[in-house]
């Protein structure tokens, strides 16, 4: 089985195996959203890390705002003064796109035997008890 953070597979079915418990959790829930906060601020961490090493390699820059005086800023440049923020603030704004299909992976509040369609990708959820709750290990094809 694929590990949580590798590449989906291109099949056509997709075989994803979760805990039953993650069928029983509603996004809403406490729990639901502890789990994503703490995995997005773990993805935002990695990622502002690789974005940090991209910077000083000179590979990549990022813009900081210069505004003009007397101007109003948007919540982009107010997050982007300085170089440290801006740096953070990207790496959340990379962290919280990759984060959209956090539920969906993990099945979160479909019901038993439920498909999802994903982008024409028929997916199909296996429980699997062995699988952490709020986990997900993806099928290899055959």
């Amino acid at each position: 089985m694929l590990k949580s953070h590798e590449p989906l597979p291109r099949e056509e079915t997709l075989k994803i195996h979760i805990h039953p418990g993650n069928r029983q959790i509603l996004v809403t829930s406490p729990e639901y959203i502890e789990a994503w906060a703490k995995a997005l601020e773990a993805e935002r961490d990695e990622i502002e890390g690789m974005l940090r090493e991209k910077v000083a390699k000179g590979e990549i820059e990022i813009p900081v705002a210069v505004p003009a005086p007397g101007a109003t800023l948007g919540t982009a440049q107010a997050m982007s003064l300085t170089p440290e923020a801006a740096l953070h603030f990207q790496a959340h704004a990379l962290a919280v796109e990759s984060m959209q299909n956090w539920a969906l992976m993990r099945g979160v509040g479909l019901p038993d035997g439920a498909s999802v369609s994903d982008h024409g990708r028929l997916i199909e959820y296996v429980d699997s008890p062995n699988v952490p709750l709020l986990g997900y290990e993806i099928e290899e094809a055959a």
